[in-house]
């Protein structure tokens, strides 16, 4: 019985694990490049968006 519950603790620290991977990745390739992209289009009516809007809905 506590092998098992050992199992399944196991097996749910690796998908968090694996979460913070994947969303970390998306940050670095895509977020981080759109926000610089859209500063640098948009740049005083994107900073006030930003600061109206919550950054992670």
């Amino acid at each position: 019985m506590m092998a098992a519950f050992g199992l399944v603790l196991l097996a749910n620290v690796w998908v968090v694990g694996l979460a913070f991977v994947t969303w970390w990745t998306i940050y670095m390739v895509a977020i981080r490049h759109e926000e610089a992209y859209l500063t640098q289009e948009f740049g005083g009516v994107y900073y006030d968006y930003k600061t109206t809007v919550r950054r992670w809905l």
